[in-house]
């Protein structure tokens, strides 16, 4: 399923685990929780996950920012790097200019985030615009 290779490692059995991308991602700075990440959505949930949790960590966006962000994902087989429609031209012709084959496809992944306001300790969750998604408190 979702084109991914399969193999006797990964067959149903007694005794084993299914073959799972599960990427539920917990991120924490000196003991204190600052991030939550997660998402479904078959082999693209770590590449999902990995998009927001670089938009925040390593490009400073916030975490709404890192979530609407045009997404790319690889999974080896196809050997294609696959970018949302969205992605920026500039980026996918540098992609083109090092060899790689691009798929452009419109969107995919769910992600689910909430983020931790480093002064006010405010839970900020961040919905997928992809989806019919919102965040809620109680």
């Amino acid at each position: 399923m979702y084109g991914l290779i399969q193999g006797p490692a990964n067959a149903v059995g007694p005794g084993k685990r299914p073959l799972s991308a599960m990427t539920p991602t917990i991120v924490t700075k000196d003991g204190k929780l600052v991030l939550v990440l997660g998402s479904p959505g078959g082999p693209t949930i770590i590449t999902t996950v990995a998009n927001a949790l670089m938009g925040v960590l390593d490009y400073g966006m916030n975490v709404q920012e890192a979530v609407n962000a045009p997404r790319y994902h690889h999974q080896w087989v196809p050997d294609a790097v696959q970018v949302e429609d969205a992605f920026p031209a500039e980026e996918v012709k540098a992609l083109e200019k090092m060899g790689h084959k691009i798929e452009h496809r419109k969107s995919w992944g769910e992600a689910a985030c909430i983020a931790v306001h480093p002064v006010t300790g405010e839970l900020l969750g961040a919905p997928d615009p992809r989806s019919n998604g919102k965040a809620v408190g109680f």
